[in-house]
């Protein structure tokens, strides 16, 4: 493989994993923002579904390239489809298969591949942060708790994310789990400072405690 094969085919995962990874926010974005499809109920106040018409073209979209992508490898390999949806196969494919594409004998579908692959990263972008808003998964576990199916109180499975938005403040963080959980970023800070100081002083503890039981060792001796 030569060093601009092996470039190519690391862009082309780059842009098919920026995809899957945004997928999530894509489906968020398709009910918000969107206009009304569907009849309302006579005599009620209930409208028709409310959907996102640009962004539903978009996952379309996606969805028509990632099934194209997938039959070619069907056909022309042992490859077998893993378990999910779109992202799932997008992640798979880039992981696993990108060799396949960004190789193929056929010239003009391998150039159609790294053009196809970094116009839907485009169009994905655009769709799911017009403004350049995303939802940061910030990997912090919820402080709060939850009930279980028993009816145990337990600690929410949850991690906090939250949404930058460049013309606006830093968000609340939000559970992922529940959104009725969630703190400012000026709670978050102060919980993190009082977790530095009881580890500070947790610490200060066992250093203490080692100290001394050295010290007895030594005079033991």
């Amino acid at each position: 493989m030569t060093d601009t094969n092996e470039h190519a085919a690391l862009e082309a995962r780059r842009h098919m994993l920026a995809i899957a990874d945004a997928w999530p926010d894509l489906e968020d974005r398709l009910g918000r923002e969107g206009s009304t499809v569907g009849d309302k109920v006579s005599g009620t106040k209930t409208p028709g579904l409310v959907i996102n018409e640009h962004v539903s073209d978009v996952m379309g979209e996606v969805r028509e390239w990632v099934t194209f992508l997938a039959r070619a490898l069907i056909d022309e390999t042992d490859w077998t489809p893993p378990a999910g949806g779109t992202p799932e196969l997008l992640h798979d494919i880039a992981t696993n298969r990108i060799g396949h594409f960004t190789e193929h004998p056929d010239e003009g579908l391998r150039l159609a591949f790294h053009d196809d692959a970094r116009e839907m990263h485009r169009k994905v972008m655009g769709a799911a942060y017009p403004r350049g808003i995303r939802t940061i998964r910030l990997g912090i576990p919820c402080d709060e708790h939850t009930t279980s199916d028993l009816g145990e109180r337990v600690p929410c499975p949850g991690q906090y994310e939250t949404r930058l938005d460049p013309e606006e403040s830093i968000g609340d963080l939000v559970c992922s789990t529940d959104p009725e959980h969630r703190m400012t970023p000026l709670e978050w800070q102060r919980s993190q400072r009082r977790r530095d100081v009881a580890r500070d002083r947790d610490l200060d503890a066992l250093l203490a405690g080692s100290r001394k039981r050295h010290t007895s060792e030594r005079m033991g001796a």
